[in-house]
């Protein structure tokens, strides 16, 4: 099976013309040139070249028999046209659904679909016209060529290619076409039998499997506005509670080292449970490379979690490793009305949390942050205040107000000015602040509800 250098040439000459055919018709088309196109073509390379092998090749053989070039090309080409034939439009028939992708998340792969059909496509029109008009030129097949070929190393990977073509695939060959139907039953049977383990369950299988991870994530959220100090006393204590398992397991498998390499602290993020703010945080924990041992990543999140316990002051808790195909259990309610959905989402999460299956149950529906909304009263408008006047006074008291700039070398110092921690921390504290006016200054609750 050794073609000539001609051979070969004319054979990969074949590809660019395909993809030149299509170029044009896709141009026609509207279609432009981008990743997902030339992910096309990539895709049907090794087609294009395979069908010009096998015609090159068949040619090539009977022009081994002694046949003219002409004869050669037309008697080859049309021996391997019905295979080529099947072979093509099989694959363009796969690619079809692909088109009807259209206003789908999935719309790029239409162009892909295009680019495969249009130049399988060409390929056929290059593979039955193009490809045996060039073979069949004397100067392509000439007598010279085979000479050549038995020349050389050539010689011998030839005969031994022979060797193995009559001696062992032939024998092998009429074997198998005499007792066809044994061996088409084989797999069949083989088929049919795997198919009757796994639906009676001897063999186990899942689409999504949970594939050990290299590090999990302790989350925690509270309350939105409960304040960071909570938050941190929180992860402290957790921190503590997972170098307590380090050195249990340490100590358990007699490793040298430490199980956990190290832990990382996160406050005001918690990705796992869909929270941010100062009322959430995670710690990243990170185990040494647990090949060889008889322990999983899902062992030390669960010897963690029993380790911390309960957390019924927390909103949301959670320890684990994310799941590259999303969480194992996930279940979504709609309804038009709030107060239903809350009251049905607290009867699933009781019912769910009654099967010992079941590890951290969260919701996905954030509480968002709290916020103090004011309605002003007739004195304000009386005094000519308006929401915005009333609300940056407070913001300037609670949240600070820029009071001056100064220039220290290079640098830049910017004075903010706001009350002390000790008189920002409750909402009567807030009520009693002195909204300043022309008139004087007046306690916000006699201003706004």
């Amino acid at each position: 099976l050794f073609l000539s250098v001609r051979l070969s040439l004319w054979v990969s000459a074949g590809i660019p013309f395909s993809f030149l055919g299509m170029a044009i018709a896709a141009s026609a088309m509207g279609i432009t040139i981008n990743m997902m196109t030339l992910f096309g073509m990539i895709l049907v390379i090794g087609i294009l070249v395979d069908d010009g092998i096998v015609i090159a090749e068949n040619i090539y053989l009977h022009f081994e028999k002694g046949k003219r070039p002409m004869v050669a090309a037309v008697d080859g080409t049309m021996e391997v046209l019905p295979a080529v034939i099947t072979s093509i439009t099989t694959t363009i028939v796969a690619f079809i659904p692909l088109l009807f992708l259209a206003g789908t998340r999935m719309e790029m792969m239409l162009e892909m679909a295009l680019v495969v059909i249009l130049a399988l496509f060409f390929s056929l029109f290059e593979a039955f016209f193009v490809l045996p008009a060039h073979l069949s030129s004397p100067k392509v097949l000439s007598r010279r060529s085979l000479e050549t070929k038995n020349k050389g190393i050539k010689k011998y990977f030839g005969n031994g290619i022979i060797w193995l073509r009559d001696n062992i695939y032939h024998y092998v060959l009429l074997w198998l076409i005499k007792w066809r139907y044994i061996v088409v039953g084989i797999p069949v049977g083989l088929i049919l039998i795997t198919a009757g383990l796994v639906m009676g369950g001897h063999i186990k299988n899942t689409f999504f499997p949970s594939v050990d991870f290299d590090r999990f994530e302790v989350n925690v959220a509270f309350t939105p506005g409960d304040g960071e100090s909570q938050t941190l006393t929180y992860l402290h204590k957790f921190e503590e509670a997972i170098w307590k398992v380090n050195e249990e397991m340490t100590e358990e498998y007699g490793v040298d080292e430490n199980i956990i390499r190290r832990v990382a602290t996160n406050l005001g993020t918690a990705r796992t449970i869909q929270e941010t703010g100062s009322h959430a945080g995670s710690i990243s924990v990170y185990p040494i490379d647990l090949e060889g041992l008889d322990v999983t990543g899902f062992d030390i999140a669960n010897r963690v979690r029993k380790e911390i316990g309960p957390i019924p002051e927390a909103q949301k808790f959670a320890v684990g490793g994310r799941n590259r195909w999303g969480a194992p259990v996930s279940v979504g309610l709609m309804s038009k009305n709030l107060a239903e959905l809350e009251e049905a989402k607290d009867y699933l999460i009781v019912k769910l949390k009654e099967i010992p299956a079941l590890k951290d149950i969260n919701e996905n529906l954030s509480l968002g942050k709290q916020e103090v909304r004011l309605d002003l009263k007739p004195k304000a408008y009386f005094l000519n205040l308006d929401e915005t006047t009333i609300a940056s006074q407070v913001r300037s008291g609670f949240y600070g107000l820029q009071a001056q700039r100064l220039q220290e070398g290079r640098d830049e110092l910017r004075i903010w000015v706001r009350y002390p921690k000790s008189n920002r921390m409750t909402l009567g504290q807030m009520e009693k602040m002195k909204i300043k006016t022309p008139q004087g200054d007046y306690p916000l609750i006699e201003l706004a509800d």
